[in-house]
Parts: C-alpha cells; sequence; structure tokens
C-alpha cells in the first residue's frame, strides 16, 4: 500500500480520513488493488500458482479463465455435456480426488468454481452494526476485513478504514469486486444519476437462485442485483459515499479463501475490524476451524494489537461485537455487546441460538448491541 504522509484527523468518530495526496503532494488517483489466494484454493486451481498477485496480474487470469470458467458452469448445470477433460483445465485432477469435489450436488464446489454466486446485500440493517463499531472504537485506525459484497464499502464509508479487505470463499464475488472497483476509479457513481448506467456495466452471472429456473451465465445488473428493496436508498448512498472517500485507503486487498483460513494477517499495528455476517454459524465454521481461526489471528498480533469480530444473525439485525486480545496467558475473548440471536425467518420455527464466541468468552454479562446505539 502506498503510505500517505498528510493525515487529517476529524474528532467526529464516523470521519477520522487521511487527505487523498501523495508524498510528493500530487493528488491521489489510484488505490493498489492485490490478489490474495489461500493454500487451499492455490491447490483447487490449475491457474494459481502462487498466493500473492499484483491487479495486472490478477485483470489478466480473471479475463484468460473467462470463457473456460463459464463452459466448466455450463457443464455442471447440464447446459452442455460435460467433459471431465475440459473440467480439469480449470479445477485440478487431484481435487476430484478428495472433498468437496466428489459430487457436484453438493453447494460448495459449485461455490468455489465461481458457478452459485451471492452477490445480494442479505445482511438486514448492517449499517448498525458499523455505526456502533464507530462509536465504541471511535480514534483507532482499523484494517477492515469483510465477507459479502456490499458490505465492504458500508464499512469503509462508516469506519475509515486504512486497509480494506475482501474476503470470499468464491473468486466470482472478488471478480466482481474488481470490477466495480475499475468503476470507482473511473469516478462512475459520483451523482445519483450515474448510478444505473454504471451498475449495467457489470457483468455477473451464475446467480444463486431457489425459484427452479435454469441458472444463466449472466444476468442484467441494477440495483436489485446487488441490495433488496428495503435497502435500495441506503446501496444508493453506500455508492456515492464510497465514491467520495475510497481514495483515503492505503489498499484494498481481495482475498480468496475460507473464513478460517485467513488468519487477518496485516503488517500494520492497526486494530482489525472482521465482519462476519452469519459466516460463523456452526453450518458454516465448526469449532475446530473456528478454535484455528482464533488461535492464528492472534499469532499475526503486534504488541497490544486487538481484533474486533461482529457476527450478524441471518435474515434479521441483530448482531454481536466480540474482542480478541492476546495476553500473557493466552488468547482472551470478551463480549463487548450482544443481541438475543434469534435463527432465520424463513424457518418455519424460530428459536434462539449462540456462536463459538458464547462457548469462549470470558464474561457472560453484557449489554445488548441494540441498547449501545440509542
Amino acid at each position: 500500500m502506498n503510505k500517505i504522509i498528510c493525515i487529517l484527523v476529524c474528532t467526529l468518530p464516523f470521519f477520522f480520513y487521511k487527505c487523498n495526496t501523495t508524498k510528493e503532494n500530487v493528488p491521489k488517483t489510484k488505490v493498489p488493488i492485490l490478489f490474495q489466494v489461500s493454500n487451499e484454493h492455490k491447490s483447487f486451481f490449475v491457474d494459481l500458482a502462487k498466493n500473492d498477485y499484483s491487479e495486472a496480474e490478477i485483470t489478466d487470469i480473471f479475463q484468460k479463465r473467462k470463457e473456460l470458467a463459464r463452459t466448466v458452469c455450463e457443464m455442471i448445470y447440464g447446459q452442455k455435456k460435460y467433459s471431465k477433460e475440459v473440467v480439469t483445465q480449470f479445477i485440478t485432477a487431484e481435487s476430484f480426488t478428495k472433498e468437496p469435489f466428489k459430487s457436484w450436488g453438493h453447494p460448495v464446489p459449485k461455490l468455489i468454481a465461481g458457478c452459485w454466486n451471492f452477490f445480494k446485500l442479505n445482511d438486514v440493517h448492517p449499517n448498525r452494526d458499523f455505526a456502533l463499531v464507530a462509536k465504541l472504537y471511535p480514534t483507532e485506525a482499523k484494517d477492515c476485513f469483510t465477507v459479502g459484497f456490499m458490505q465492504a464499502y458500508l464499512m469503509h464509508n462508516t469506519l475509515g478504514c486504512k486497509n480494506l479487505i475482501m474476503l470470499d470463499f468464491d473468486w466470482k464475488i472478488l471478480e466482481g469486486h474488481k470490477q466495480i472497483l475499475d468503476i470507482f476509479h473511473a469516478k462512475g457513481f459520483d451523482s445519483d444519476e450515474k448510478i444505473p448506467a454504471s451498475l449495467s456495466l457489470l457483468k455477473l452471472g451464475w446467480i444463486a437462485r431457489f425459484d427452479g429456473k435454469p441458472m444463466e451465465a449472466e444476468t442484467k445488473t441494477d440495483l436489485n442485483s446487488l441490495c433488496f428493496t428495503e435497502h435500495h436508498k441506503m446501496c444508493k448512498n453506500i455508492l456515492l459515499d464510497f465514491q467520495k472517500n475510497f481514495l483515503n485507503l492505503d489498499a484494498i486487498y481481495l482475498r480468496l479463501s475460507a473464513l478460517h483460513d485467513s488468519n487477518f494477517k496485516m503488517n500494520t499495528n492497526n486494530t482489525k475490524v472482521i465482519y462476519l455476517s452469519n459466516a460463523i454459524d456452526d453450518i458454516y465454521t465448526n469449532r475446530k476451524q473456528f478454535d484455528y481461526m482464533i488461535s492464528e489471528t492472534a499469532k499475526a498480533f503486534v504488541p497490544y494489537q486487538k481484533a474486533i469480530f461482529v457476527h450478524h444473525a441471518a435474515g434479521r439485525s441483530l448482531f454481536g461485537i466480540y474482542e480478541l486480545k492476546r495476553t500473557e496467558s493466552g488468547d482472551e475473548i470478551t463480549t463487548i455487546c450482544k443481541d438475543k440471536y434469534l435463527t432465520t425467518p424463513v424457518e418455519a420455527v424460530t428459536s434462539e441460538y449462540s456462536t463459538h464466541f458464547e462457548r469462549v468468552t470470558t464474561n457472560k454479562k453484557f449489554p445488548t448491541c441494540d441498547s449501545l446505539l440509542k
């Protein structure tokens, strides 16, 4: 990341941004974009031979795999005759000797291949989560990590991140980030009027659906592709605000990794803020993976550094904030606040649930996050 010499720190918790100049006092026009690949994901793909790539390299990789990846997805969905010879030009032959590639019937291999993609913001009012983090940690420099799509841009708008790291198991989500970041660099969202035309430039495909209709290699993209109707106003503001302040970032990382396999390592002293959405739910992350994630995150700490984890209940506006510190006696997790987590509204019976954080936290009494926002 290019380091900025001129730093303007405002006292308001939502706005502590650096001025947009380089060390030569020339207006900054570009934020470096880097691509990182976990060892596990590197083993899945024929064209990924290393862990770190420059923007130019990954742009080339995305372009070269475009048609081949599309053909693989068409084969998976029966739109073309399946050919293992073609598929193994994209997914390594070794991947099919073990899980998760034993069967295409499971959604995980489809996710990895980029054939089952979730771009739409399905967290309910995630702006509340980030607003509370900003309120509780108003002055700390932050490296921001997030799953999802629109969450990344909202996160920076609210927290004034130093570095922004988009995490995903699915390479097509990261390719989508690269596309929209190119539009931001071209000032495509500097007015409300530009939003529809700029969003139409996004080439998003194989969007996950549950209506029984055929999967589509490419769909017309508009605000509905990224946000449900109730979030349209918020999403427009996310795009407009990110356009105004994204040059304050030192760098943007597209990190292809499972959640537990991304140790959130950054060579900075900044506080790590990690937005998990509901990816920490038992169904997605088991206890062994959770423990590994926490351990590896703590190992990456510099002295006095800490990590803030945010869990958001699926389909609801409920969330919790947890803090990880490394002490002389070991890693310590405390609950800063937590709402009563309820299962998703799509389930026939609503019930309360807990996460791995509740099983390891050192404190059992804490306020609700909702009460701290008031």
